[in-house]
């Protein structure tokens, strides 16, 4: 029997775009490296999770490999966060964003990009968390997987995740 998706997290990461960005660093073989850095958000519990919330610390950055040749973007993103009792939280994850021209939009800061849907272009990730959360530290055990999107308001532009886990 296959295993079912439980939503316990809601995840967003306003990011620095346009000129904001690490200029692309050419690797050897044709692909580019480039860093982006996250200016704040946060993450919330849902479901079995409710509870749970974490705002983003500084530091925290998606160093991305993108290979023109294929149109995607290998993630890397290592996240810190921290409650408001004072519980920390280290998320990383790996992860495929395929390149289309809305995305092309916000990575550049274009005056006409727009916010995209789940599903507007294949966006997956496989989030793994540490946490001093004891009430929460069973999400260190858990296999997460979340979907991507991009979100757009008067704080800036984002990238905003579904986190769920796998269950029986």
């Amino acid at each position: 029997m296959a295993p079912k998706l439980e939503k316990v997290l809601d995840f967003r990461g306003y990011i620095a775009v346009g000129g904001e960005l690490l200029n692309e660093i050419p690797v050897k073989g044709g692909a580019h490296r480039m860093l982006v850095q996250a200016k704040g958000g946060f993450i919330r519990g849902v479901g079995p999770a409710a509870g749970f919330n974490a705002d983003l610390k500084p530091f925290s950055a998606d160093y991305i490999l993108l290979d023109p040749t294929t149109g995607t973007a290998h993630l890397n993103v290592r996240i810190i966060a921290a409650t408001p009792s004072g519980d920390t939280l280290y998320l990383h994850y790996p992860g495929i964003l395929k390149m289309n021209e809305a995305v092309g939009k916000i990575i550049a800061a274009s005056g006409d990009a727009k916010a995209t849907d789940y599903g507007d272009t294949e966006w997956f990730t496989t989030p793994v968390i540490e946490t001093s959360s004891k009430e929460f530290k069973w999400l260190e055990s858990s296999v997460l997987v979340g979907q991507g999107h991009w979100h757009i308001d008067e704080q800036g532009t984002a990238a905003e995740y579904e986190v769920y886990r796998l269950v029986n």
